[in-house]
This record gives structure tokens, sequence and C-alpha cells, in this order.
């Protein structure tokens, strides 16, 4: 009987810096929430949580519910994480601070007393444990690959960094290279979301020891795509940080060069530190909105026609823009806001490499609403089957039961 037991369950034991939760809470808590929700029925799952999103015990509360497993919060040593992420403790750390985070009694009890078959850890913070717990295997999911991101940026911001900067930048991305090949040890698998993560991961480490999946969309509403306002009504949504600071710049010297386009759309911004650029837009004539942030951001985003992304930074799968798609929204973006996504230029979604495009896109877009409208439908189909949480869940857990 035991050994019928042993072949029909597969126990999991996730150790998570952020408590899961159904969109991302003061962190990346949302994919490993839809990856545990629709896990299949011969997984037996137990969660510790670090909670550094900080979820209140009532919030915790129904989680459980949601999920079907227990959670144990544990609480991490603020003071070591503060001291690690000092920029000058860390340029004398030979690898990334995350690498030095430990495991502690509590961890070791649960972790004794469960026996799990596979230790998954979420994100990269704990890739290290592998080499504690070289007979279990074990998972780490991460998001993005640190090296590309640090590429990226380099790439993006070079031109404008201080010679101090560039100094600090390169010793930062030494410790990167040197972290990511610490993810290497024989019983450790890591699962990126992005396909061009996943390659420069081999690219460093020269290991076939990690595999990509596409990223599960979230929550979902009904929403009529029709382009039926005077105007096309186009949404920005996230903060203005470095992601988005270069491709905003292009944006707006486009949009104040060609200010006819003022005509067609009207611009919301959903996000922190909008306040500049909606002041820049709104003197040159563009009916601007800034809304900081909303309650229901769902309700919010699905008022919109088209959601603009200008990323020109950052690695992964751009959660906002995947909500937006899934959601009825005509997604314009660059690369690298549309990668990892199951989507295609001018069938499901609307790709630009260069923001003097946006000047024939929007004028193309407010003419001829009928067609964008049939390609938000086709994106929207594309994501909610590709993307699916219930598919990916599934496939995930399969992948890490055949390993």
């Amino acid at each position: 009987m035991d050994t019928i037991l042993k072949l029909k369950f597969m126990k999991v034991l996730l150790v998570t810096g952020f408590t899961p939760y159904k969109e991302n809470y003061k962190g990346i808590s949302a994919l490993e929430y839809y990856l545990i929700k629709y896990r299949p029925t011969w997984v037996n799952i137990k969660i510790i949580s670090y909670n550094l999103n900080l979820m209140k015990p009532s919030d915790i509360d129904i989680v459980k519910k949601e999920l079907n497993c227990e959670i144990i919060c544990i609480d991490s040593n603020g003071f070591l994480r503060k001291l690690l992420n000092n920029k000058l403790v860390r340029l004398l750390l030979k690898r990334n601070p995350n690498h030095y985070q430990r495991p502690g009694k509590t961890f070791e009890k649960i972790y004794k007393d469960f026996k799990p078959d596979v230790l998954w850890t979420y994100p990269n913070f704990y890739y290290c444990w592998a080499r504690l717990y070289t007979d279990t295997k074990m998972i780490t999911t991460s998001p993005d690959s640190n090296v590309l991101a640090e590429v990226r940026n380099d790439i993006d911001n070079v031109l404008e960094s201080s010679f101090l900067r560039k100094v600090y930048r390169l010793i930062t991305f030494s410790q990167t290279v040197n972290s990511e090949k610490k993810y290497l040890s024989p019983n450790n698998f890591i699962h990126f979301v992005g396909m061009n993560d996943l390659r420069m991961f081999r690219k460093v480490t020269n290991s076939t020891q990690a595999f990509f999946l596409l990223h599960p969309h979230y929550s979902l509403a009904e929403k009529k795509i029709r382009f039926d306002g005077i105007k096309i009504k186009v949404l920005i949504a996230g903060a203005y940080d470095i992601y988005m600071k270069s491709g905003i710049k292009d944006l707006v010297n486009v949009f104040l060069t060609h200010k006819e386009l003022s005509n067609l759309i009207d611009i919301s911004f959903l996000g922190k530190n909008w306040n500049d650029i909606v002041k820049i837009l709104s003197l040159n004539n563009y009916e601007c909105h800034n809304l900081g942030r909303v309650d229901n951001y769902l309700d919010e985003i699905i008022k919109y026609d088209v959601q603009l992304t200008p990323i020109t930074v950052g690695t992964g799968t751009k959660g906002k823009v995947l909500d937006a798609i899934a959601n009825g929204l005509l997604c314009v973006g660059t690369p690298m806001a549309l990668e990892n996504i199951c989507v295609r230029n001018f069938d499901s979604c609307i790709l630009y490499h260069n923001a003097e495009e946006l000047y024939g896109i929007f004028t193309s877009m407010f003419y001829n609403r009928k067609k964008y409208e049939l390609i938000a439908q086709k994106g929207r189909e594309n994501v909610r089957k590709y993307h699916s949480p219930q598919r990916i869940s599934k496939r995930f857990f399969e992948i890490i039961k055949s390993i």
C-alpha cells in the first residue's frame, strides 16, 4: 500500500520569498500562485514563505483556502538582507547578495517531517540550497536571467552612466555571472519564463539543466473589443522607471513632433511617477489622465482599447502586457514588451522597433478600427489558449516528475 501511495503522489515543498497571491502583491507573487492553484491532483504541496511581500495573516488564510494547501510563514533576517543589499557592502561580495540566504532551524524541522520528493524554490534567492540537500530533487523557478537583465540594462543606459556608475555595474555584473554559475548542482533544475533568459543561462553555464515554459495569464474579465470612442483610448501601465525611461523619452519626442496625433488618441497613465510626462503632453494639447494607483487593476484596464508598452529594459515575460492581451486590449509594444508571449505582429499584436513608427500605427488604427479590433481579438484568443494556467501548471509538474 505504501508503494502505491508513493507512486501516486509527489510531495513538493515550496520555499518562497513571496507569499503566493492571485496578483503580484508587493513582489512577484502571482506566477507561483497559478502554478500551485491548477496543479494536478497527484501533487501534494506544502509552502514555506518568508513573506517578503508582507501579506496580512487574514489574507494568507484566504490564499490557503484558494490553493488548498498549508502555508507556513517564517521570519526572514531583515537586517541581514538590508546589509547585503547595501551598495558598499555589495561591492565587497564575491557573489550576488541573495546567494547568502540560508535555511534555519524551523525549515530544517519542516523538511525532515515532510520528507519531500521535490524541493521547489522561488524565486532564485535560494538556489544554493541544492548543495545542502543533495539527496532531494530541486527546482528553482527563476522568472528572469539576472545576467541577461544586467546586459540589457547596460546597453540601454551606458551612454548616460557616469564613470563611477559604470565601474559599479561592472563589479555587480561580475558578481551576477558568478552567482548564476553557482546555480549548477547535479540535483538542481532551473525553470525560466523567458526563452532568451534560458539561452543566456545556457551560454553562461554550459548547462542543460534548465527549461522554459510560457508564463500563465492571471485573472480574466469579459470585455467587448470595440474601438468606438471619439478617440482611441490608450493605456500606459506601469511605473515610470528604468524599464520605460528610454522608450518614453523617444515616444514623447514623436508625439511632440506629430501633434496631430492629439486629435486621434487620448492617453491614460496607470502607475507611479508620471506627473512630468503628463504635464508635457497636456501642454501640447494631448488629452492625458494620470491615474496613479487604482483599487481594482483589472476593472480599470478593460476600459481602454490599446495598451502601449515602450519597454527597452527587462527580461522574462511582462505580466502587465500578458494581462492586457488576455483581457482584450490591443497591445502595441517593443520586442522586449512582447517577448515570450504567443502573439505575432499584425496578427495578434502590433510590434514596433522605432518610436517613429507609432505615428503611422495610430493614424492607421484611427481610420481602420475594425482591422485592429480583429488583431486584439486574435491576441486574446491566443493568450487564453496558450498561456492558460491550467495548461501550464500541468506541464510544469509533468516536467518535474519526469526529471
